[in-house]
């Protein structure tokens, strides 16, 4: 339903827009959130001249472990459309009944440009289809990997941040939240296994939405003294405290 609405207010928007101009000659979605796709997609099939970018830096159907999104699809004018124009295009419609898996094939079908970021990322989409379907092959053939694009160097000074750091230590620094498959620990446990002496000279500074719960663990594992939990910051802030730090450290997701 909330995509339905988004669709509809987000077609409503472009018809105001496109009153005054010649429209749209380039469309570009991101995957998530997914009524992004869903909605140029309906733009697609009214405008077919127009020529759609759809990024899948995230999958659709699948979340970060691989296992399947899930949420029922809502019956409608929507639905009707998008599967009208995926037959009209030589694909066939998802028997399933859940938004993800319409919101992907319709996108394979109907885009001029997919974006990976990667290419097992690309592999791992792909396989989710029978080989043998048209949509899949034209799809693999309008498909590109690239990797995120990079802020250009003005943006890292845009916003200076007044954040205080020491000099004397190895300031190390862990932007973002924690999901399911990135767990806190994984961040924190190491620095508890450190001796005092090798902890000393460092300083983890930890920006991020939940700070509660982790400043809980930080007191539990005796490192207050060694890890700093703050908020999350505004995005050129971090992007200029990202640059003054000695070590920005990633945490991968932990997939089959």
């Amino acid at each position: 339903g909330s995509i339905v609405e988004f669709c509809e207010a987000g077609l409503t928007q472009i018809e105001e827009w496109e009153r005054d101009g010649a429209g749209y000659r380039r469309l570009y979605s991101r995957a998530h959130f997914i009524a992004s796709h869903f909605l140029a997609a309906l733009h697609k099939l009214r405008h077919p001249g127009v020529e759609w970018e759809a990024e899948f830096s995230d999958t659709l159907s699948r979340n970060g472990v691989g296992e399947l999104r899930a949420s029922d699809v809502l019956p409608g004018p929507l639905l009707d459309e998008l599967r009208s124009g995926i037959l009209r295009h030589g694909g066939t419609p998802p028997e399933s009944t859940n938004v993800y898996v319409w919101g992907e094939y319709a996108t394979l079908t109907l885009a001029d440009r997919l974006l990976f970021t990667n290419g097992a990322q690309r592999e791992f989409v792909f396989n989710l289809y029978p080989a043998d379907d048209p949509v899949i092959a034209r799809a693999r053939a309008r498909s590109v990997v690239a990797p995120h694009p990079s802020p250009p160097d003005e943006l890292y000074a845009a916003t200076p941040s007044t954040y205080p750091l020491d000099p004397g230590l190895c300031n190390i620094a862990y932007f973002g939240n924690f999901y399911a498959s990135q767990q806190p620990e994984d961040v924190l446990q190491p620095f508890a296994e450190l001796t005092a002496q090798d902890r000393s000279r460092l300083r983890l500074h930890v920006f991020t939405g939940a700070t509660g719960e982790l400043e809980q663990l930080v007191d539990a594992l005796g490192l207050a003294e060694t890890i700093a939990v703050n908020g999350r910051l505004p995005y050129l802030e971090f992007l200029n405290l990202a640059r003054r730090m000695d070590v920005l450290l990633a945490v991968d997701a932990r997939t089959p």
